[in-house]
């Protein structure tokens, strides 16, 4: 029955990635895309800009932002606001290396020459979607752990990341210049208040934060 869940669940996920916002101030160019993306297969929702977009968010479609001024963090913040987790693709007909470099920081995750080919775009949707729900799940997974983590304080988290280096309590003692009993219950501690079930579980939530330390920093 799970699996029957899961499979459904993908497969509306799927469905909603056809799902593509365009936003272009262009009005020939807006339309030109929306009926290309239309020919195949996507929905399309055709805007001015974010200030002219009155419907609900897709779940899990796309914006294809048209890549002048402000228009990329325009967007980017406008999901942000809204708590909508959805790809950015950029587009513009002078996509000059600073110009891409500037839309991927602003919150892109590709960039496309105008004009593009309409079936390439909708054959890679899928990918680029997949690609894109992974890093945003472990990005997700990261802010949860640190989340977590902030309720330790900084030697049971220094006791947790020398655990997670595959030290023992009097190695790490000895680098925090504590006896191997504190180690032990600052370990402890930091089990029971992250609500971990063990020691594992606790170090694990410490590599998602991304808060280990490389052994050499440590000596």
């Amino acid at each position: 029955m799970a699996i029957r869940i899961a499979q459904w669940q993908g497969t509306i996920e799927m469905a909603e990635t056809r799902k593509v916002l365009v936003f272009d101030q262009d009005l020939n160019r807006r339309a030109s895309i929306s009926r290309m993306l239309t020919a195949h297969g996507v929905y399309a929702e055709p805007s001015e800009d974010v200030h002219d977009y009155r419907l609900d968010l897709p779940e899990h479609g796309f914006v294809l932002v048209h890549d002048q001024e402000n228009s990329i963090v325009e967007v980017h913040e406008f999901l942000r606001a809204k708590s909508a987790r959805i790809p950015i693709i950029a587009y513009s007909e002078t996509p000059q290396l600073e110009k891409v470099v500037n839309a991927i920081h602003a919150g892109a995750i590709d960039y496309l020459p105008w004009p593009f080919d309409a079936a390439k775009f909708v054959d890679g949707l899928e990918c680029r979607w997949h690609r894109f729900a992974a890093k945003r799940d472990l990005l997700l997974r990261e802010q949860r752990a640190k989340a977590r983590l902030a309720s330790l304080t900084k030697r049971e988290k220094d006791v947790l990341n020398g655990i997670s280096l595959g030290r023992t309590s009097s190695e790490i003692g000895t680098r925090l210049s504590i006896s191997p009993r504190t180690v032990e219950i600052h370990r402890l501690n930091a089990i029971s208040k992250l609500g971990a079930r063990r020691t594992g579980d606790a170090v694990r939530l410490l590599v998602e934060a991304k808060l280990t330390e490389e052994p050499d920093q440590l000596d």
